[in-house]
């Protein structure tokens, strides 16, 4: 990341942090569990301190911040496998979340149904990533650590080596998930 592109960060971190006293409550979970299916990436508009920067990035789809691979686990819950990283500590690890803890991170959530791959295995390669670090350098040439849409992008590069999310200069952005063409998007009420 560039020295210019962390302190415009920086500067925005800090008036971001004033706005977020006044934030819609999250989704409700109950609504979104009946649309889900085991595959299926879930993208956040997050409440995080970088989020408002990630949103801006997205050069077409501002809404997004965030995705997550959902998983049914054995016990029938909803769980989102993730990368994410604590804006102030600096840790951070790719992780399994219950979907509550997921969308209670957000303002407004998005679906999108795999269309070009077996989900199964797609939720398969996402799961042997667990536990990496959180990638703070954001980036996609190495991935011993793993930033939230590169986790996306090797999980569908190791179900079918074809398939390659797209970047803006070197960064696999939010929106890449849904204007790929690989997710079809689900409405979400």
């Amino acid at each position: 990341m560039s020295v210019a592109l962390a302190a415009w960060g920086a500067g925005h971190l800090l008036r971001s942090r004033a706005r977020r006293r006044n934030l819609p409550p999250p989704p409700d979970v109950s609504r979104i569990e009946p649309l889900l299916k085991h595959g299926d990436i879930i993208l956040r508009s997050g409440i995080g301190l970088w989020s408002d920067f990630f949103r801006s990035r997205n050069l077409r789809d501002k809404r997004f911040s965030h995705v997550g691979i959902v998983q049914r686990a054995a016990d029938g819950s909803w769980q989102v496998i993730h990368a994410d990283g604590d804006d102030f500590t600096g840790s951070g690890t790719v992780f399994a979340d219950t979907l509550a803890n997921f969308v209670g991170q957000s303002t407004a959530v998005g679906i999108g149904r795999l269309r070009v791959a077996d989900p199964e295995s797609f939720v398969r390669n996402a799961r042997k990533c667990l536990g990496r670090p959180f990638d703070w350098k954001f980036d996609t040439e190495e991935s011993t650590a793993i930033y939230c849409t590169e986790l996306v992008d090797l999980a569908l590069r190791e179900t079918d080596p074809r398939l390659r999310l797209p970047s803006e200069r070197g960064i696999i952005l939010p929106e890449a998930c849904l204007v790929s063409g690989f997710f079809a998007e689900i409405p979400v009420p």
